[in-house]
Formats: C-alpha cells, structure tokens, sequence
C-alpha cells in the first residue's frame, strides 16, 4: 500500500557571493509517496533523506563553481562544500536538492515535490517538481563528458570535489541488508592433524 507522507526541515546554511560568506537559513517541505511495502526499505529511505538534510546539507557553504574564491574556499574550509553549477538561489538549490534526493530515494519513495524558502529569498516558497527543472540543471561542466555530477548519483556525495573519503551509506547504518555483499567463506584444507 502506497502512503502519502509530508515532511518538513529547517536547516542554516552558509551562500558564497562574490566575495562574501552569507549565513541563510532554509526552510524545506518534501511531498513524499512510499513505493515499497517492504517496511524495512521505507525506514532506511526515509532516514536517509533525513540525514541528507539534517546532517550533509545543514551548516555546509552553498558555491557556484565560477565563484572567483571557490578554489580558496574548497581547500581551506572544514566545512562540507554544496557544489552548483549556478548562482545557488533558493531555486537553482531546490532542483539540485530535488534530483539528488530522487536518487538517493531509489524510487522506493517517490518525491513528488520540494518547496524551499530562504530568509534571504524573503521566505518566498518555490514549489519544485521534476517537470520544473531545466536542463541545465542536468550538466556540470567541471566533470567528464559521460560522468554523472553529484546531484545525479544515488550516493552521499553533495559536491564533486575529490578531497575527502565519501561517505557510504553503509558506514551511517543507512544500507540495506540487499545491497550488502554477501560472505561466503572459504574452508581451507588442513588442521591440527592433517600435513
């Protein structure tokens, strides 16, 4: 049975302007259906897209990769950088975050529609589905041609800049037992009595 579910977030972030840091806070609602009966795939769905936000998108440093400090900012900031492929406002964010979490969703859960508003977009909700979303949104001219960037892999990447470990869904307790390779173990021949 498929479930209709809403769910809301309200995240701080920091913007990338020229150069300037701006602090913004977000405020997010997801209209969500389950896709799965299967309990168990609905949990870890679910909470991996509440990681994503609460955990990976909260407190990061939203940046346009033409940005003139983005070199600087990548390399000397300990914060988790949100890579854009454009001005990051609120909806140029709100596509990227839409494509991503689809991904991250498997189609276990199906997002229907992301709203986000920002203080520095004076609160105005825009409502994203994926018919909203440009084409351009698609592309990162930063990555081979043929390599999908970030907001397009199903993974905990949130940008595509290669310095640090990614983290696997496993190592937060959030894969599935199905995408878990199996053991299967290897019984050598010999003992305490065989030579």
């Amino acid at each position: 049975m498929n479930v209709n579910l809403t769910w809301g977030c309200g995240v701080g972030a920091i913007i990338a302007i020229e150069n300037s840091l701006v602090p913004n806070t977000y405020e997010f609602e997801f209209d969500l259906i389950t896709n799965t009966e299967i309990l168990e795939e609905q949990h870890i769905y679910f909470q991996r897209l509440k990681w994503y936000m609460e955990a990976h998108f909260n407190c990061c440093v939203l940046i346009n990769f033409e940005t003139p400090a983005f070199d600087l900012i990548t390399e000397h900031f300990n914060q988790i950088i949100f890579q854009t492929n454009q001005p990051p406002s609120d909806f140029t964010v709100g596509a990227m975050l839409f494509l991503k979490l689809s991904r991250i969703l498997n189609n276990k859960i199906i997002l229907n529609k992301l709203a986000i508003s920002s203080g520095l977009g004076e609160y105005i909700k825009y409502s994203i589905t994926g018919i909203d979303i440009a084409d351009g949104t698609n592309t990162a001219p930063w990555m081979p041609a043929g390599s999908p960037p970030w907001w397009m892999r199903n993974d905990t990447s949130i940008n595509d800049i290669a310095t640090k470990e990614l983290i696997t869904w496993e190592s937060i307790n959030l894969g599935l037992a199905s995408e878990l390779k199996k053991f299967t173990p290897t019984v050598i021949p010999g003992g305490k009595n065989e030579t």
